[in-house]
């Protein structure tokens, strides 16, 4: 009797419990070409939106850009409830994804639907990922501390710094299309679209002295383009070293 009253308690506990469960939420996100835009008009066929909770990606929905349409929705399911940041991208024939629009502090609630603000797209910037190697194939065992990266444009005409960022020889930045991810090296967003792009790099010791030098080739960036470009940097003449 007492066997039966004990596995009858645990019964009802086990049952409670399955009460406490957090059922999920979900997502009807809508969006925008603008005022005047469709789909046809920027070559867009098809949508993806990402839901992010606390950087993490929870979610994503598809749809189709039919050329006509300027608005329209995807679904996202099956969500935890919180805080989310959603991002809509829409692609060009090639997979290619040349415009992106983002609404952040998107609440989902438990066991219902949310309906988004409408997210408008806007052209994606350029973006340029540089990361590097040293002379020993590693930071920790090279005496470079910093890299200095500089971006030019119009390299075989009329030069022009476009930007220049440093960073710890072991830098990661956020990757701004996808919050879950940290690329290695810095990235340079907003960049202008260029037909003719060089960066240079400097590997600097714990002086700030540059004593590693490593240059791409020309490259494009072309609009909605996300290029990662790999410098080896190699140690410069001298002793000690010295970059010119």
């Amino acid at each position: 009797m007492r066997r039966t009253l004990l596995l009858l308690v645990t019964a009802l506990l086990v049952l409670g419990c399955g009460d406490d469960v957090v059922k999920p939420g979900g997502l009807e996100v809508r969006w925008t070409q603008g005022p005047l835009a469709t789909c046809g008009s920027r070559n867009l066929v098809q949508l993806e939106s990402r839901a992010y909770l606390k950087n993490v990606l929870k979610g994503t929905g598809t749809s189709s850009c039919p050329a006509a349409e300027r608005t329209g929705s995807m679904i996202i399911e099956e969500l935890p409830p919180g805080n989310y940041t959603v991002v809509v991208e829409g692609f060009d024939a090639d997979s290619k994804g040349v415009y992106l629009g983002m609404a952040e502090k998107v609440g989902v609630q438990e066991a219902k639907s949310t309906t988004t603000a409408v997210i408008e797209l806007v052209q994606k910037p350029v973006r340029l990922n540089v990361t590097w190697t040293t002379p020993t194939g590693k930071c920790a065992a090279s005496p470079i501390r910093k890299v200095e990266v500089n971006v030019y444009v119009n390299a075989g005409t009329d030069t022009q710094l476009a930007d220049a960022e440093q960073g710890v020889c072991e830098a990661e930045s956020p990757n701004p299309e996808d919050p879950s991810q940290m690329l290695a090296g810095l990235v340079f967003d907003g960049l202008v679209p260029n037909g003719d792009v060089v960066v240079i790099a400097y590997g600097l010791d714990s002086k700030g002295d540059k004593i590693a030098k490593g240059q791409s080739e020309s490259f494009i960036l072309a609009p909605g383009d996300f290029v990662t470009k790999e410098i080896p940097l190699t140690t410069c003449a001298g002793d000690p070293p010295a970059c010119e």
